[in-house]
């Protein structure tokens, strides 16, 4: 039985081989999850204590960003709440007295910054604000006007709404509850249900029926008026009566229109059908046509003093109190008589009864095909239930199989899981009424082990792929090399199963019963070559016999007990499905007996974390296992987890470094593989200060939209740093920058990003985010306008003869070594001098190869 995990809080004071023998983190599952290899729980608190409320909001974390500020603009009737993520998003979410739903996608107000700040000003401006922008994302445009309700609710704007008395997209300046916000975007609706009347009435002959309806939104209007068609131009008014309106109303048995009427005009209209009572056969039929179900006569009325004196009736807006079947699904083999449990709630007086219902296929002809020459198809039919005269409303599915139809043992073991009555017996026969006694098994095989190899002391997860390896509910043991897999899990039912292999670190023999015993035993020829023996204690004092040729000749060795249980001793795979085992398959799993750690580099990581380190041993990378990896200094209270980022090889494994509260120096590697497999390191890690970096000099700061131009970073510390990286949505390049020295890193600007809102005038400058390891830091640049090239004239190039290339903003956002000039498919132009307006180039000495006979094409690159 697998029991689910449950998470207990430490005390910080936690030695590390205590944190690891309680807890263990899944590897490579959600790279954004810190807490789970943070080596210490801590609390969460909070000014107010956590409840059981619905979530008000929630979102894809990885997509948007962490939401880290609120902005609240309120009105009388509703609040418009402005998000503000990481990223810099802005996402709104419409809240009133009926709960909150969000509105759309979420808006970039600024790639990569992080929202600071949201501010409304008397409920019209909203002001965001990043690390160096301030944007207002209120709407601001005027109501529509002349527009039916859905017209006004396409505008979005928080501000205007639909006046329902004066039929009109106004914002609410008087503050009435008459009103539907645009942001809402539903129109009032109404929700009336179906009606009955008696079987005696006409067109000519009416009787009063009260109309129950209700409003969605539910707005509580003074005074409403019904009108209909059969009423002409009279108005009737609306009774409330808790959350319904009724109407009395003068009806036949003709479905009619409903309108509600305020002042002004009619506001909504529904249809209503009219049923005859003598239609309402069931209780759900009579209750959702506003009927009454009279529990003892199962009968339905229209009025629920109308179940002869009972107490005991189901009304409307309650069918979930009808009989009902539950069973989704029943079986029968074919040709036989059968019991069926059928599942039922609300036969009354019971509320959850199981009936039995007997039911006979005699007939082949009824539900197959005579021929028996072909497999006959499986009968499908619908099953439903009357009890007094009344049917259950609801039905369930009832299929007919023949086992027969299944040829093999394994199909026939398959259907044996799908809740058909088949067994195996030579063929696959029934196992109703004792047809199958003695059930066969199915012949097990086992084809492969992924992965196939291990640590000895296990906890590794692996998948065996085989056939007739066992199906769910099956009583399955999984041995690998002597030592039994644990948790056996069927993950594709008869071909795959999962478990966690079992410690395969074989116990000294000196414990093997009888062992002892055996004389001239260290004579034996070829006994250095049993593994474990050497250790028995006491094995150098036995008087030897120095004729005695091989184990075999010993008298009773094979009676000393245990000896075949020794784990690890044997190289093969078995299954045992429900008692039945298979043979035992070799060289599908080898466990790994030699692991160590050699080393590991660099040494050193920044305070942020995001160091990939590579460490590198004996048998230490399996692709699938779990890691728990850290770095602690030499007490062991203090540690920094290393998450698992890619296994290279056998002998290495690629952690990045978690971030640090300070400067410190480490001096122990632990890797806890699988759980069960503790590998140390003596040797020193750093833990050294962020980098320090410098704004952009002038001369770097000014680049071409299009991007892809060099520029330098300068400041302090780079060489304590793995990768350097530009965060941008637009340009995913992990090569965009190189450290050079540890005080410049070369990177590429990113593309100039065209903002969302592109109603307002916004500054050529632009900021992104360079990531150096897990340290972020924001630059700032100012983006120009691309250059413009002229054509060439027509014109013979030749040997020494310059190309000048006329065109304009050509030194505005790159150097001179940023453009690169080709000529043909493989000619350069070596650039000798370039200005702002032209560049002069020195053509090859050779003729370019090219597509065309004559023309060659110049291409200019920066």
């Amino acid at each position: 039985m697998n029991m689910l995990p449950t998470l207990q809080i430490t005390q910080i004071n936690v030695p590390i081989e205590a944190f690891y023998s309680k807890y263990s983190c899944p590897e490579l599952t959600d790279t954004n999850d810190g807490f789970c290899n943070s080596v210490f729980f801590g609390s969460v608190e909070g000014t107010l204590p956590i409840t059981e409320d619905t979530a008000v909001y929630s979102k894809d974390i990885s997509k948007v960003g962490a939401i880290v500020k609120l902005g609240v603009l309120g009105f009388s009737t509703h609040s418009v709440i402005f998000t503000g993520t990481m990223t810099g998003r802005i996402g709104k979410i419409l809240v009133d007295d009926r709960g909150s739903k969000p509105l759309g996608t979420f808006e970039i107000v600024q790639h990569s910054f992080p929202v600071l700040d949201i501010k409304v000003n008397n409920n019209e401006d909203v002001y965001v604000m990043t690390e160096n922008c301030i944007v207002n994302v209120a709407d601001k445009d005027p109501c529509p006007n002349k527009v039916t309700c859905q017209d006004c609710m396409k505008s979005k704007n928080p501000a205007c709404g639909w006046d329902i008395p004066a039929a009109s997209c106004q914002p609410n300046v008087d503050n009435v509850t008459e009103w539907l916000p645009s942001v809402g975007g539903q129109c009032l609706q109404i929700e009336a249900k179906d009606l009955l009347i008696h079987d005696d009435s006409r067109n000519s002959y009416r009787e009063e029926r009260a109309v129950k309806f209700k409003f969605d939104p539910d707005i509580k209007f003074d005074n409403v008026f019904c009108q209909y068609e059969y009423g002409g131009d009279r108005l009737i008014q609306a009774i409330q009566v808790n959350e319904y309106y009724e109407c009395s109303l003068s009806l036949g048995d003709e479905p009619f229109t409903l309108h509600l009427v305020l002042t002004g005009g009619v506001i909504v209209s529904t249809k209503i059908n009219m049923y005859k009572l003598s239609s309402a056969d069931s209780c759900q039929d009579c209750v959702r046509t506003s009927g009454f179900w009279c529990v003892k006569s199962v009968s339905c009325v229209i009025e629920c003093e109308d179940c002869a004196g009972e107490f005991d009736f189901i009304g409307p807006d309650m069918e979930n109190e009808c009989p009902m079947i539950k069973s989704i699904k029943l079986y029968m083999s074919h040709g036989h008589t059968e019991n069926l449990r059928l599942e039922v709630a609300n036969l009354h007086p019971f509320k959850l009864v199981t009936v039995m219902l007997f039911v006979k296929m005699s007939s082949t002809t009824d539900l197959f095909r005579s021929n028996y020459k072909q497999k006959a198809p499986n009968a499908h039919a619908k099953m439903y239930l009357q009890y007094n005269n009344s049917k259950i409303d609801n039905s369930t599915d009832i299929e007919v199989y023949r086992c027969d139809n299944f040829a093999s043992c394994e199909e026939c073991k398959y259907q044996k899981h799908q809740n058909y009555q088949c067994d195996w017996c030579g063929s696959c026969v029934t196992t109703l009424n004792g047809g199958c006694s003695t059930p066969e098994s199915c012949p097990i095989s086992i084809y492969r082990i992924v992965p196939s190899f291990g640590p000895e002391n296990g906890g590794t997860l692996v998948n065996v792929s085989g056939k007739n390896i066992g199906y769910p509910n099956d009583n399955i043991t999984v041995i690998i090399n002597g030592a039994k897999c644990i948790n056996v899990n069927v993950i594709e039912a008869s071909t795959v199963l999962s478990c966690y292999s079992g410690s395969a670190n074989i116990v000294g023999l000196s414990n093997i019963v009888g062992l002892s015993n055996i004389v001239g035993l260290s004579n034996i020829v070829g006994l250095s070559n049993i593994v474990g023996l050497s250790n028995i204690v006491g094995l150098s004092n036995i008087v030897g016999l120095s004729n005695i040729v091989g184990l075999s000749n010993i008298v009773g060795l094979s009676n000393i007990v245990g000896l075949s249980n020794i784990v690890g001793l044997s190289n093969g795979v078995t299954i045992s499905v429900n008692g039945f085992s298979s043979s035992p398959v070799e060289n599908l799993y080898r466990y790994e007996s030699q692991l160590e750690l050699h080393s590991f580099k660099p040494d050193r990581s920044i305070i942020s974390g995001g160091q990939k380190i590579q460490i590198t041993g004996v048998n230490i990378g399996y692709d699938g296992s779990r890691y728990n990896i850290v770095f602690c200094d030499s007490s062991k209270w203090f540690c920094i987890p290393c998450r698992l980022f890619k296994i290279v090889s056998r002998t290495s494994f690629i952690c990045s470094m978690g971030t640090s509260r300070t400067i410190k120096t480490l001096e122990q590697l632990l890797v806890v593989i699988d759980d069960n497999t503790q590998l140390r390191l003596n040797r020193s890690f750093l833990i050294v200060t962020d980098p320090i970096v410098s704004p952009l000099l002038a001369e770097d700061a000014t680049v071409f939209k299009s991007g892809g131009v060099k520029f330098t970073i300068q400041g302090k510390g780079f060489s304590n740093i793995g990768t350097v990286k530009v965060e941008n949505e637009v340009l995913k390049d992990d090569e965009q920058c190189f450290i050079k020295s540890d005080t410049k890193v070369i990177c590429k600007a990113p593309k100039y990003i065209e903002f969302d809102f592109e109603r307002r005038k916004r500054s050529p400058r632009q900021h992104f985010f360079v990531a150096f390891d897990n340290y972020v830091t924001s630059l700032t640049v100012l983006y120009v306008d691309d250059p413009v090239f002229e054509k060439l004239p027509d014109q013979t190039f030749g040997k020494n003869l310059n190309i000048v290339i006329k065109g304009q903003r050509i030194l505005e956002g790159a150097k001179q070594e940023e453009y690169t000039i080709n000529i043909g498919s493989d000619g350069k132009c070596i650039i000798t001098a370039i200005t702002n307006f032209n560049i002069t180039c020195l053509p090859p000495y050779g003729k370019p190869q090219t597509k065309t006979e004559d023309a060659i094409f110049i291409l200019v690159s920066v």
